[in-house]
């Protein structure tokens, strides 16, 4: 090769340009600067962990403080790799150019990182928000919770389960306990839980916390029910009854759920014909924690 050739193939390597290869990528801005070893360690570092986080390994990480940890951590390792991408890229003075350094390359392997990373599904973890104040106490509105999509692949859901579901007729997903399994026959008066003739256990609560919205706080009051084979979880209803506290029946059909929402008094649920019974098909995933919340002590809850 003369020397006007190999001139041709030394390249400086532009600061600005690895910083947006970096920031839109980071391993592909290392592969520009000549770094395929780093380029392999930040591929590693920064979104495995976003991989782990969104593909739930089964829903064994299907846990709120799990995520938060994951998360902060490839933020973390994401900054670090843009700032050293930046360093390499100011102290090179004269770079020839390898056989990877070319548009094509840098492209396949962004697509590459794309292609790992689509199937982001109904078969995955996924993060969920509360609009409203149907779960409460449970959910608060601005609360973000993980649910496990994976979960009702291994087992059917169980009482006290909080699920995510959708209905073809609605147009947003929600957030809902199971009551009823198929085949039971439920039974609400005064407030009061009777499944397949078993009451459910319904006690006073001295405190759901801090709620928001709703009936005037004097009119609020919390209970604690139990449901035989599931963990004990808190409602939200009101001491003044009205008509729709009268006895109500429901026999639910197989292959159906019967959901309520913890927010008895303001829960749009299968008590209601625009919801119903809930078919199998239609239930997401279970909801297991709380990964932010504006109310920083409630980040970690487990809702399981």
């Amino acid at each position: 090769m003369t020397q006007p050739d190999r001139l041709s193939l030394v390249r400086p390597r532009r600061a600005w340009l690895a910083a947006l290869m970096s920031l839109v990528i980071p391993h592909v801005g290392y592969l520009y600067l000549g770094r395929p070893r780093r380029a392999l360690i930040a591929a590693t570092l920064i979104f495995g962990p976003f991989f782990i986080i969104w593909h739930g390994l089964w829903g064994f990480l299907a846990q709120p403080w799990i995520t938060v940890t994951f998360g902060c951590f490839g933020i973390l390792a994401y900054v670090f790799f843009l700032i050293d991408s930046v360093r390499i890229a100011l102290q090179s003075r004269a770079y020839e150019l390898r056989g990877y350094n070319r548009w094509w390359v840098y492209v396949g392997a962004a697509a590459l990182i794309l292609i790992i990373g689509l199937p982001l599904n109904e078969r995955t973890l996924r993060t969920f928000s509360v609009p409203t104040n149907s779960m409460q106490p449970a959910l608060r509105p601005g609360d973000r919770f993980v649910v496990d999509m994976h979960a009702f692949s291994r087992r059917s859901p169980d009482r006290g389960d909080v699920v995510v579901f959708s209905m073809p007729n609605l147009q947003h997903e929600y957030v809902r306990r199971v009551i009823g399994l198929p085949g039971d026959r439920i039974e609400i008066l005064g407030g009061t839980l009777t499944i397949n003739g078993m009451t459910v256990a319904r006690e006073p609560s001295e405190s759901c916390g801090e709620t928001e919205a709703g009936p005037p706080a004097k009119e609020r009051k919390c209970f604690q029910e139990s449901i035989e084979g599931a963990a004990a979880y808190q409602t939200l209803d009101t001491e003044a009854h009205s008509p729709a506290d009268g006895l109500s029946t429901y026999a639910v059909p197989a292959g159906y759920y019967f959901l309520l929402g913890d927010n008895r008094r303001e829960a749009q649920d299968s008590r209601d014909q625009t919801i119903g019974f809930v078919p199998i098909d239609n239930i997401l995933g279970k909801a297991t924690g709380i990964f932010w919340s504006p109310t920083l002590t409630r980040i970690g809850k487990r809702l399981d």
